[in-house]
């Protein structure tokens, strides 16, 4: 795993010749690994555009913190879109988007499993703030996790 991540949030304002560049660069800095979402706009079609070399490992999100009534097609269907804008045909990490844990049902896990089982993902991750990250992680097994830490999380602690 890199100790760096691109994050794929603001690809979507670049061109691809610019997030070519920067992916250039990033890579021969030894950077190889990219976080994305289907919720960050054209990010994925663009970064499926450009073509990454097979070292990159590609990560992006499903569901999020407004998805009501998930269920195992709505992920399935989302992983699948993931992969063809991506023009990949695995994802290293599938992070469940800040989904808590009354929304997150068995079914939706499952299917990630079976995804991973196919080849689909490498990883299913969750990615959130603390409570919501404390109370599925205690209920369901993840590869990865991602924390969600604002400024003013960070002004109260304690180094």
């Amino acid at each position: 795993m890199s100790n760096l991540v691109i994050g794929g949030v603001s690809l979507a304002k670049l061109s691809e010749l610019e997030i070519r560049f920067l992916l250039q660069k990033a890579e021969s800095l030894g950077i190889i690994e990219i976080d994305t979402a289907p919720s960050y706009g054209s990010s994925q079609e663009k970064i499926g555009r450009v073509g990454l070399s097979k070292s990159w490992k590609i990560n992006s999100k499903v569901l999020s913190p407004s998805s009501r009534d998930a269920n195992r097609h709505t992920v399935r269907n989302s992983v699948e879109n993931s992969l063809r804008e991506l023009r990949i045909d695995q994802l290293n990490t599938v992070f469940v988007h800040s989904v808590r844990e009354s929304e997150y049902k068995k079914e939706i896990h499952e299917e990630l499993l079976l995804m991973k089982t196919e080849g689909k993902i490498l990883n299913i991750g969750y990615s959130g703030d603390g409570r919501d990250l404390e109370e599925i992680t205690s209920s369901f097994s993840f590869d990865a996790l991602q924390a969600i830490v604002t400024g003013k999380q960070i002004g109260r602690a304690h180094v």
